[in-house]
């Protein structure tokens, strides 16, 4: 570029020159100029080249590049021409041949004439081009090899030449000749043996031909011989049509009509009077008013229950079963997952493995999925640790092949989560521990939802909204594509890649120093806090509500969070490499009077050493919150093996929690230290897990070998209740969609869908059969009566572990002390007696004095006998 740039020379100095070589120099108003494959990108004109000669490009643009890179822009050298042009777009023509001999490439018009003069060259050039091109065709189409066009037959009338004779003469062969009889006789007595047998056998008349044995002799057959025609003969049977018509005349219109008149109620007084006084009193009645304000939704409510009806509603599906037992497959019922659609993208899932899941909150059938590069480590070292840029996909339903929105983000999306009561906003967390998140209101027409429209194509694209996927012409496969509207900043964000996202319930916000929930005086039901986790054992707390009044046009994208924590391991030290949290459900906005529940700062976290720890985001006393992140992690327990993957709350028992890590699942309770309920170790490892969302009972865990088990653990519990194989590759997070009561998509709730990732970038939804979705009889009430004996059975286990291991120590100790009073009586007899004192003790005699020393033990204990006193 740099000696390309070197060589250029305005048409001006290329005249001054006299140059006698170049030909042609540039009309008036026409500038050639010599634009680079970089300058061509950043002005719009990329796709320039043999294919499109000319195309126009605003005056702004060009006087921006020429600001913006000054004299390294290619336009500089023209800018005084561009600035004086009387038009507001200059067109731009390629020049292939370099007519001016000065080495540049494209041609830019400066005034409206030379636009005009170029649009007219380039049409005629086009017309010019159809032209030779029909005249190639027709050249081509003359010169191929002498091919006869086939001539169509022309129907003509039938004309009788005595065919019709011949199909006459033509009959069938009949049987003319009489049929010829053959008796064949044989003597019984050559039946049975083998040498008889011989005499029926086959023999070639000209190899035995003799008198003795042959019985008829060859002889030259003096019968004419006949010969039959064979005739092909065909019929056809073609049925009898007959065509009848009827005409049906209605009735007579009969235009109706019919008046009403309301009736008024009166008082009783003036039952019998048209008082129209007593009647203007009782229609201004408080009392009236009120029962009408009463009256009147439940009125429309029921008028728009007459006038509305579902037609997609399954009217088997609120039929009642047969099953009367809990498990609920026994009795032949189809219990198998449906697989109802798949989602992958080769553009941005290739070769990556699904991370989160997430259902559109407002929508049915909108789930997002995220997906991240799945490199080992000496992969990741021999790259630099360099992060491509990563996407959250939002699939829709009625479009399985192209995603409805992109969200790009600067590195790969870890953890995400939409807002639940603002859908248009997405939280997420990247791989080198920043926070973002994503405003869709650029992406929807005003009044729109994320769950609206038809598809991928039928989005309102507002102003500074990227499209990728196709041209312009090819409309239904444009992809929107969603950039992140703030970025924390690297100083305040997370130091390793996010893990988790959770956003707080509306109305719930908390302030520093401690931590404390902030009162809402005037309640809005908005959610606008969300925290993050990490395996540096850090929680992050954001606040929307002041970044969303941040100006965008000032650049000010990053913004921090308001409040910082530090999880410890707690008796243990170093901190907890958090992997993921669960909030506790009793997190409310405080009461008027300041009152918040006691577990209502509660959280659960687990690490990536298999540790689940029971927390409190609420810095204790009267600190300031500077305090080491030890006192955070009320409990803190040594759960699994590995890593612990998920964590899933009940939405039946708001204080129990599912934990997958290894090979096993365990269910907790806040406040105790032991799980209540540990499955057996699988043979797989486990990924992810769910509760169901209607049945309390009903587990769903996500393997590593692409198998999704549910269990049913008032069925059984030693083992799962169904598998089904989703995928060969492994799985990862699983999520069902839960409409809420007041969703307008509430109604087809018996659906129950099951959004499942695999390690091979597909998102695939299930659906789950109905004896897995439909409640069994009191399933509630035996489900609370099982949780209450296996905490039971978990404490008795417990206290007597510590039983066993206080006897265990007590009698390790009596051991030792009666070890060391045998070992002081023995001395003074062999002393005294002077043999073997010094002498190495023999197997039995060892033997010996270990029996010696547990009977002297077992005597101490009992109390028959004083423990020996210790020498000084």
């Amino acid at each position: 570029p740099t000696r390309r740039r070197a060589a250029r020379r305005r048409p001006s100095a290329c005249r001054a020159m006299g140059d006698e070589e170049a030909a042609a120099v540039p009309s008036p108003g026409v500038e050639s100029i010599f634009l680079t494959g970089g300058t061509l990108t950043i002005v719009g004109l990329d796709d320039m080249g043999p294919g499109l000669r000319l195309k126009s490009v605003s005056k702004e643009t060009l006087l921006a590049d020429v600001q913006y890179r000054g004299a390294i822009s290619d336009f500089t050298i023209i800018k005084n021409q561009i600035g004086k042009a009387d038009c507001e777009s200059l067109w731009v023509r390629y020049n292939e041949d370099d007519v001016y001999g000065d080495g540049n490439n494209f041609e830019v018009a400066v005034t409206k004439a030379a636009g005009e003069a170029f649009e007219m060259e380039d049409a005629e050039r086009a017309v010019a081009a159809e032209a030779e091109k029909a005249a190639a065709l027709l050249a081509a189409e003359e010169h191929k090899p002498g091919r006869k066009k086939k001539v169509k037959p022309v129907s003509k009338p039938w004309v009788s030449l005595g065919s019709e004779l011949e199909i006459a003469a033509e009959t069938l062969v009949t049987d003319k000749h009489p049929r010829i009889v053959v008796q064949v006789f044989r003597k019984r007595s050559h039946f049975g043996t083998e040498e008889k047998k011989k005499k029926l056998a086959d023999v070639d008349a000209i190899t035995l031909w003799n008198s003795a044995s042959m019985e008829c002799r060859p002889f030259k057959e003096k019968t004419p011989s006949t010969y039959f025609s064979e005739t092909d003969c065909a019929t056809q049977a073609v049925p009898s049509i007959c065509e009848t018509a009827t005409q049906a005349t209605p009735g007579v219109s009969k235009p109706m009509a019919t008046q009403y008149e309301p009736r008024r109620q009166v008082l009783e007084s003036s039952i019998q009077s048209d008082d129209d006084a007593s009647r203007e009193k009782l229609e201004t009645s408080q009392k009236l008013k009120t029962f009408l304000d009463k009256v009147n939704p439940r009125m429309r409510g029921a008028l728009q229950q007459n006038e509305l009806y579902d037609i997609f509603t399954d009217d088997f599906a609120s039929l009642a079963d047969n099953e009367s037992g809990l498990g609920g497959g026994r009795n032949g019922g189809s219990t198998s997952l449906v697989e109802m659609h798949s989602f992958t993208s080769l553009k941005y899932n290739k070769g990556k493995a699904v991370s989160c899941i997430d259902w559109a909150p407002d929508a049915f059938g909108v789930v997002a999925a995220s997906c991240v590069e799945t490199v080992s480590f000496e992969a990741g070292v021999a790259s630099g640790g360099v992060s491509k840029r990563g996407a959250v996909l939002v699939w829709d339903f009625e479009d399985p092949i192209h995603p409805k929105f992109v969200l790009e983000a600067p590195h790969d999306v870890h953890a995400f989560q939409w807002n639940p009561t603002n859908p248009s906003l997405v939280a997420g967390g990247l791989a080198n521990g920043q926070v973002c998140f994503w405003d869709l209101a650029d992406l929807l027409k005003p009044g729109d939802k994320v769950g609206s429209g038809s598809g991928s194509g039928s989005v309102g694209m507002s102003s500074g909204v990227i499209v990728s996927g196709t041209t312009g012409t090819d409309k239904e496969k444009q992809v929107p594509v969603c950039q992140p509207k703030f970025v924390s900043e690297v100083q305040e964000s997370h130091v390793s890649c996010v893990t988790d996202v959770t956003w707080l319930p509306p109305d719930v916000g908390v302030s520093k120093p401690r931590g404390e929930i902030q009162k809402v005086l005037n309640p809005t039901g908005v959610t606008n806090f969300f925290a993050t986790t990490s395996a540096d054992g850090k929680v992050l707390f954001w606040d929307l509500s002041t970044t969303m009044r941040k100006d965008t046009k000032r650049r000010d994208f990053f913004f921090n969070p308001t409040y910082k924590i530090a999880l410890g391991r707690g008796e243990q030290s170093g901190a907890m490499q958090c992997v993921k949290i669960s909030f506790s459900p009793e997190l409310r906005p405080p009461a008027r009077d300041g009152s918040v529940s006691a577990n209502a700062s509660l959280f659960f976290a687990t690490s990536a050493d298999g540790e689940v720890a029971q927390c409190d985001f609420v810095a204790p006393g009267d600190e300031d919150g500077s305090q080491a992140g030890g006192e955070h992690t009320k409990l803190c327990v040594m759960a699994h093996s590995e890593a612990v993957r998920s964590i899933a709350r009940s939405p039946f028992f708001p204080d129990l929690v599912i934990t997958v890590g290894a090979s096993s699942f365990k269910l907790w309770r806040e406040g105790q230290a032991f799980p209540i309920f540990s499955s057996p170790q699988l043979p797989a490892k486990l990924c992810g897990c769910a509760f169901s969302p209607t049945r309390p009972t009903v587990v769903f865990i996500a393997k590593d070998d692409g198998v999704v088990e549910t269990w049913d653990l008032l069925d059984r519990s030693h083992e799962p209740y169904l598998a089904t194989r989703v995928n060969s590759t492994g799985l990862g997070p699983i999520k069902f969609w839960t409409p809420q009561p007041g969703d307008a998509h509430f109604h087809k709730s018996r659906e129950q869908l099951l959004a499942v990732g695999d390690a091979g970038g597909v998102l695939h939804v299930l659906r789950t059969p109905r004896q897995l979705r439909k409640p069994k009889p009191r399933e509630l009430e035996r489900t609370e009566a099982f949780l209450e004996r296996e905490a039971q059975r978990a404490v008795d286990s417990v206290e007597r572990g510590l039983q066993r291991e206080a006897a265990s120590a007590s009698r390790e100790d009596a051991v030792s002390a009666a070890s060391v009073g045998a070992a002081g009586g023995e001395e003074k007899p062999a002393a005294r007696r002077g043999v073997r004192g010094d002498k190495e003790l023999s197997e039995d005699e060892k033997r010996e004095a270990e029996y010696m020393a547990l009977e002297q033990a077992f005597m101490v204990e009992m109390g028959l006998r004083e423990a020996p006193m210790k020498e000084e």
